[in-house]
């Protein structure tokens, strides 16, 4: 396997809620930019959508090449509107812990 492939790989961290494994990975660069430029009501259905992982690691949402960023946050605000908001606020702890990147400063810190 070439490095940009061990790159790419997919890298799921577990949360657990109500006792049960979660798993989501960090947005890449490219996803983090989208999530920026969307309204802060749909950040969370985007976020989620592109970072909820299955048991082995692949996405639990996958967006189609012909489907657009507004159809996907369409049908991720659908599927996760019986979703509670405390769930959904504990997903986005986790997305954002993941995601963040710490600062140079920090980094030299530790």
């Amino acid at each position: 396997m070439g490095v940009m492939e061990r790159l790419l790989k997919r890298r799921c961290s577990p949360l657990e809620i109500d006792g049960e494994k979660i798993y989501c990975r960090c947005l890449t660069i490219a996803e983090a930019s989208k999530y920026k430029n969307l309204p802060e009501a749909s950040r969370y259905a985007y976020a989620i959508g592109k970072a909820l992982c299955n048991d082995d690691g692949s996405p639990v949402f996958e967006q189609g090449r012909d489907e657009g960023d507004e159809p996907f946050l369409q049908r991720m605000e659908r599927q996760l509107g019986d979703v509670g908001q405390d769930v959904l606020m504990e997903l986005m702890e986790h997305i954002s812990k993941l995601t963040s990147v710490p600062s140079r400063e920090t980094l030299q810190k530790n």
